[in-house]
């Protein structure tokens, strides 16, 4: 009887997903690594609940790129919607974060407008996983 290592061995991962994932493992370290770093700062308070608020962002949003990885691997939505997905939420996600450690690090945006851009991705990622599911069960429904 095969086992599910040589099943899943047999089967080409899609770099898309591997990457997904291996953001997901940067995200959640890097959530956790802010929210301990946050306990420990001599900075402000509005320091320290901007970093934390970055270590939030970042754990809440790498369970959710494994979910939308395994979302492909399953093919319950197109690789490319999920790629999509993901990565937005990666970009995004990323980008709030970093603008949040910058102004507590420097009291200074990392750029103009960069929270509210990552916010912007972030928005954007999650209603095209909306929009995206709901087309699917339209489509699969009428066939």
């Amino acid at each position: 009887m095969p086992h599910v290592d040589d099943h899943l061995q047999n089967h080409p991962k899609p770099k898309g997903i591997l990457t997904l994932l291996s953001l997901a493992g940067l995200f959640g370290a890097s959530g956790i690594a802010c929210l301990a770093a946050s306990r420990h700062l001599s900075a402000t308070v509005t320091g320290r609940e901007m970093v934390q608020l970055a270590g939030m962002m970042l754990l809440v949003h790498a369970p959710s790129l494994i979910g939308i990885a395994l979302l492909g691997v399953v093919h319950l939505i197109k690789n490319k919607d999920c790629f999509i997905t993901g990565f937005a939420l990666a970009i995004g996600g990323g980008l709030f974060a970093a603008d949040m450690l910058c102004r507590s690090a420097t009291d200074s945006p990392l750029f103009p407008m960069a929270a509210p851009l990552g916010g912007s991705i972030l928005i954007f990622g999650w209603f095209w996983l909306f929009l995206r599911s709901i087309l699917t069960t339209i489509t699969e429904h009428r066939s």
